[in-house]
């Protein structure tokens, strides 16, 4: 599976556990704008864990979750 069809399926795994909906699609499709693989965005996401508020940080750790999730289920 493509990289970024990896993202979009976490995505939509986490959407019902995400807050701030509206902030996260906006920060996921420009960090999916400027990343180049896989490693880019959990790298963007994870420096992004120390800067943003307690909800963001929650909402960027569910995603965390379910991109492993679904990372380990391609293997």
């Amino acid at each position: 599976m493509p990289w970024k069809d990896v993202i979009l399926e976490a995505y939509t795994e986490a959407r019902p556990y995400i807050v701030n909906v509206k902030w996260f699609k906006e920060l996921l499709n420009k960090i999916l704008n400027e990343a180049k693989n896989l490693n880019d965005v959990i790298k963007t996401v994870q420096n992004l864990l120390e800067s943003e508020d307690v909800v963001k940080q929650t909402d960027l750790k569910i995603f965390l979750m379910f991109l492993e999730k679904v990372m380990k289920g391609q293997r």
